[in-house]
């Protein structure tokens, strides 16, 4: 979903929605999520600013995709067919909500509470699992996080919204630090358009789910 219109929600009903998505479940439950929520008219400003350029980095992973899904189209075919997709329905228009998710806490944090284990408690290939830990505690963030950004689209589909997952704005943190737009050293992960949806589109076809079944 990304055509928008004009008039957003107010604060007041997107500040619900980041709340009510505070359920989605969450390994340990750690809640290792937050969220930058910013306004309509800054992000039509940034995306005005910054679009053409978010789907200049994004192009060659969309033909890729397209590659393995269209094997009997040719490279020039699959660039020529992912632009005009681009320039049709790639633009996000209107004016919605951006709300950017990062992660909070993670690995490290992890880390410092294995490293003050008792050493009586310690097995003997203690210091060999920290980093097992350290690692395995950042992958369950990275998901919960994910399953907290569904909950945002979730529960904008409950209100008649639209809304759309962009994870491109991780590639530009470093200049919405520059910016302002964010403080600098957040873990940023995704972000997420949310606004009055303009029309809806086509519900894409989806591919069956592999499944390997052990009895």
């Amino acid at each position: 979903m990304r055509s928008f219109l004009e008039e957003a929600p107010p604060r007041e009903d997107i500040a619900a929605l980041i709340q009510e998505a505070r359920w989605a479940p969450s390994g340990g439950n750690r809640q290792p999520w937050a969220v930058v929520a910013i306004s309509p008219g800054r992000t039509r400003a940034l995306l005005d600013r910054w679009q053409a350029r978010l789907w200049t980095w994004v192009l060659p992973s969309y033909v890729g995709l397209l590659a393995e899904r269209r094997p009997e189209m040719s490279e020039s075919e699959l660039w020529s067919f992912a632009q005009d997709r681009v320039a049709q329905a790639g633009s996000v228009t209107g004016h919605p909500w951006l709300l950017l998710v990062h992660q909070v806490g993670g690995g490290e944090q992890s880390r410092h509470h294995l490293e003050n284990t008792p050493t009586a408690r310690r097995s003997a290939d203690f210091e060999a699992r920290i980093e097992r830990a350290v690692q395995l505690t950042e992958d369950v963030g990275r998901c919960s996080v994910g399953l907290f950004a569904h909950h945002l689209h979730l529960g904008a589909a409950a209100r008649g919204w639209g809304s759309c997952l962009q994870w491109q704005w991780v590639m530009l943190q470093e200049e919405l630090e520059q910016e302002g737009v964010l403080p600098s050293g957040l873990a940023l992960r995704c972000g997420v358009v949310v606004g009055h949806a303009l029309a809806h589109p086509k519900v894409p076809e989806r591919e069956a789910v592999q499944v390997s079944w052990v009895d």
